[in-house]
């Protein structure tokens, strides 16, 4: 995929699909993730969700209160995912929905929301 983005943006369930991460390819900070270690990123968090928050850039001020932001679906690609424009999401690419509130989801919509934090990693998403 050219850049890491929202796959898909549903209004009925205001969730957001989201590429967190994908393997071979590197990141803002100049890293390339292995699959192995997508993998054991993808399980550990969801082993630890309860104790995950959301926030802006890090900054703990800014926290995304827990009812406005939820984890509702995190797996791993088993193959490579061919996407209506054209693009593919490879195989062991991590995958997250997110369900959020009306006015955070909207905030994505309208792009004023372009990022997300999956542990010590940030990407941009071109909404």
């Amino acid at each position: 995929m050219a850049n890491l983005q929202i796959i898909k943006k549903e209004a009925s369930f205001n969730t957001i699909l989201f590429v967190a991460l994908e393997p071979d390819k590197e990141d803002i900070n100049g890293d390339l993730i292995s699959e192995l270690e997508i993998t054991k990123t993808a399980h550990e968090f969801m082993l630890n969700i309860q104790e995950k928050v959301v926030d802006i850039d890090h900054k703990a001020e800014d926290k995304v209160d827990d009812e406005d932001a939820k984890f509702v679906e995190s797996y791993i690609a088993p193959v490579d995912i061919l996407l209506e424009n054209g693009e593919t999401i490879p195989a062991w690419s991590w995958i997250i929905w997110m369900k959020f509130t009306q006015v955070i989801f909207d905030a994505f919509v309208n792009g004023d929301f372009v990022w997300i934090s999956i542990e010590w990693e940030w990407y941009r998403i071109d909404v």
